[in-house]
């Protein structure tokens, strides 16, 4: 028979093994631990047969399964895996592991796990002849093991999760969550076709070893493909039905669960345990409360008045609540926080970046049309009439905030500058305004891509305009370029392919073509980046540039573990000659050394020649665009009656990461939905983040820490590098940290009541690790930023 198999939202390998065998649901930090996820706890049909007398257990295969079970003394272990690079030879051990044991009679319970097509498909993407090869080898094995158990066994054929074409997953798309599982023996059914979660194939376990129901093992046996009388298969929904109201009633302390009746209702079985309590719910109000009588009360002296003290604190606590209950009630709608995310966002950039103190405020009839429609106070009144049309909230909400997401920018950075804005609110009301966006958890920050490309825009065609064809020009023009593929060529969900990922694949060598294309787009980037970077061509370090690429490619494309290593050393041999400080070196453009030179080589060797690409010519162009808005504020007046400063500071470093980030393919965009166009639910996912340089250095079974290592370091390294450049423009990362940890405090006030829903909570943690992520990166460019300056100040004064 065969089942349609649908798995948890969490794709990860040692996730989906978890609750294949235990039947246990995942929680997002699971992700976390996907290289050492342990047991759950409790006991499980694997653990209760090795318990049993009748039986002798075995596993073979994959570490996942021995993180969880080889500290169970009566479960045989057996670790076949060799190295994220083996393609074969670990199935081959499998294999033969598993015959030896079948034909010793040493076990009669036995779990074989081959991960060759899960390394296949990584390093080659599902639709390759790589692939299909690995699938057939797969195939012509488990026939043969098929055929040598016979019909006495209980045999069942799964896998632990899907995979995308380019080989990716780990995040809850339908590709990747949708799996079979063919089942056959004597207690089976032939020639039946049903539906099944994974938890399910541990209840069906759990039956056809003829064991006690594990109270928390979450699944309800298929009773379709099993074969026995009418009788038995009551008694079996029965004892099934006990087990999980048992369940429900153990985790549920809401009394809801007494209403469950003893005639048995699966609908009355979440399809996922209720483990959110009243008192986690209280504790999350409280925290809010508190959040917003601190913030009101360190800002009190920054209203106008009484009037505006009370108008505006009852805004920002109304604005709170409405955030906080959109997270709380994502079974009503998971699209409005997402809506409410994008427009936190826009409205923090578009704020900060687009008011300029010089405006003259004339207060005439036109300033106070386009006042009214770029102010968030239209929002409401946009809802209501859209709520009036379409009867429906939903719909109201995601589409008005969508239009308003395009609408404020467009109006604020196009409009009539002359005039500026009023701003009848005062300083204090900014400060919260920008503290219930950061701190909202539903956040969206690639959108903070649409106002930079309007502002891009802006800038090229003032300069235009101006006839001004200088550097800065084509800076900025090839920076509203890439800012443009950033916002067009993101949306998966739509269009069915993401291009920017394709093109960080692209980069990838595969045939002479490519390698000669490869090869002259690089030189020819760092030859315009050399230019943007200096004004000028410079030949002595362009040869310089070139000849480094050059090298990197040649490893990239012989594959030799030797040459990797060389390489390596010659890049750190780099890094640590750049890093030394030189006065030479003091102005902006000449610090962008390192960025021209080591780290694109860096980048190439790790992610590929389109990383490398995007690490030349990035921070040259956002040198020119940051130059062209530093205008519009005044790093002298950084104090608590300058809001607009401290927003600007806090969100400039966002804009230029997400834009790297997306260029990189790993951000997605927008998707269709009911309400008509959304947010994307995960745009920052670890769990996709797509990668080809783990192997290099290594190329031969590389440990899991080396893998990490040389993924992380080129990130790490870039990512300073960006916010380094940003240092220097006189832009202080402290505004950024304390942004980024008010986001990370917003999201874990709202973990505690959201343990209902997955998908929050999986988005949830990945947000507190990016932030955290980004702080590393802010004080590690700050610091070195601030150990140059005091350097070269020591240079001076002793000269």
């Amino acid at each position: 028979s065969i089942i349609d198999v649908y798995t948890g939202p969490l794709t990860l390998s040692a996730n989906c093994v978890k609750e294949l065998m235990t039947g246990v649901p995942n929680v997002p930090v699971d992700g976390l631990n996907n290289f050492d996820l342990k047991h759950p706890g409790g006991v499980d049909p694997w653990i209760l047969a090795s318990e049993d007398p009748r039986y002798e257990v075995s596993m073979i295969g994959s570490y996942v399964m021995g993180n969880m079970y080889s500290g169970f003394e009566k479960i045989r272990f057996v670790n076949t895996f060799q190295g994220h690079s083996d393609f074969y030879a670990g199935d081959e051990d499998t294999y033969d592991e598993f015959f030896s044991t079948f034909r010793n009679s040493s076990s009669n319970v036995m779990s074989v796990h081959f991960s060759g097509p899960d390394k296949v498909g990584h390093n080659w993407g599902k639709t390759s002849d790589e692939y299909l090869k690995k699938i057939r080898d797969i195939d012509e094995k488990i026939n043969t093991i098929v055929e040598e158990i016979g019909d006495e066994w209980n045999i069942v054929i799964t896998a632990d999760h899907g995979m995308t074409d380019i080989g990716t997953h780990g995040s809850a798309e339908p590709i990747t969550r949708e799996v079979a599982a063919f089942v056959r023996g004597p207690n089976i059914v032939s020639g039946v076709h049903t539906i099944a979660t994974q938890r399910d194939l541990a209840a069906l376990t759990t039956l056809l070893l003829d064991l006690p129901f594990p109270i928390q093992l979450h699944g309800r046996v298929p009773l379709d493909v099993i074969d026995y009388n009418s009788v038995e298969l009551t008694e079996i929904e029965r004892w099934n039905w006990i087990a999980a109201t048992s369940r429900v009633e153990h985790f549920d302390d809401s009394g809801e669960s007494d209403v469950l009746s003893e005639d048995i209702n699966w609908s009355q079985i979440p399809v996922d345990t209720k483990l959110v309590s009243s008192f986690s719910i209280n504790l999350t109000i409280l925290l809010w409360f508190l959040i917003v009588i601190f913030t009101i009360l360190i800002f009190k002296d920054q209203f106008s008045g009484l009037r505006s003290f009370v108008l505006e604190s009852l805004c920002f606590s109304g604005l709170v609540a409405i955030f906080v209950y959109s997270q709380f009630r994502l079974d009503y709608s998971a699209m409005i926080p997402r809506a409410f995310g994008a427009a936190c966002v826009v409205y923090l950039v578009t704020w900060s970046l687009t008011n300029s103190t010089n405006c003259k405020h004339v207060d005439n009839g036109l300033n106070r049309w386009k006042s009214v429609i770029t102010s968030p106070m239209i929002i409401p009144y946009l809802l209501t009439l859209l709520l009036l049309l379409t009867l429906d909230v939903s719909k109201s909400v995601v589409f008005g905030l969508m239009i308003w997401v395009i609408i404020y920018p467009m109006f604020s950075i196009f409009g009539n500058r002359e005039y500026g804005s009023i701003d009848n609110n005062s300083t204090g009301f900014y400060w919260m305004m920008a503290i219930a966006c950061f701190t909202f958890s539903g956040i969206r920050l690639w959108f903070v891509l649409i106002p930079m490309t309007l502002l891009a825009i802006e800038r090229t065609i003032s300069r235009f305009r101006k006839k001004h064809f200088d550097t800065s020009f084509w800076g900025i023009l090839i920076l509203a370029i890439l800012l443009m593929m950033s916002l067009g060529f993101v949306h998966e969900r739509i269009v069915g392919f993401h291009i920017m990922r394709f093109m960080l694949t692209l980069g990838w060598p595969d045939d002479f073509l490519f390698l000669f294309g490869a090869v002259m787009l690089l030189l020819g980037t760092s030859c315009l980046a050399n230019f943007l970077a200096n004004q000028r061509f410079q030949i002595h370090e362009a040869i310089i540039t070139m000849f480094s690429l050059f090298v990197t490619f040649v490893a990239l494309v012989v594959e030799s573990t030797t040459f990797d290593r060389l390489v390596i050393l010659l890049i750190l041999s780099g890094y640590l000659i750049h890093i030394v400080p030189k006065e030479k070196f003091h102005t902006l453009r000449n610090n962008l050394h390192l960025t021209r030179a080591v780290i694109p080589c860096h980048m190439l060797l790790v992610w590929g020649v389109w990383a490398a690409v995007i690490a030349l010519i990035l921070i040259p162009c956002l040198v020119y665009f940051i130059e062209s808005i530093s205008h519009t504020f005044d790093v002298s007046k950084t104090d608590v009656n300058n809001p607009r400063l401290f927003i600007c500071m806090a969100v400039i470093p966002w804009m230029v990461w997400i834009l790297w980030w997306t260029l990189m393919g790993q951000v997605n965009g927008i998707q269709t939905c009911f309400e008509g166009i959304c947010p994307h639910p995960r745009e920052l996912d670890l769990g996709r983040v797509i990668v080809k340089g783990g192997y290099v250095g290594f190329r031969e079974n590389p440990p899991t820490t080396w893998m990490i290592v040389m993924v992380s370091l080129p990130v790490v390294s870039f990512s300073t590098s960006l916010l380094y450049s940003l240092c220097n423009a006189r832009i202080s990362m402290k505004p950024y940290v304390i942004a980024q940890l008010l986001i990370v405090l917003g999201n874990i006030s709202i973990i505690s009541f959201s343990a209902d829903s997955p998908r929050l909570l999986f988005s949830l943690i990945w947000n507190i690790v990016f932030a955290c992520f980004q702080i590393i990166f802010a004080i590690l460019a700050e610091s070195i930023y601030m150990f140059n300056s005091k350097y070269l100040l020591r240079s001076e004064i002793a000269a």
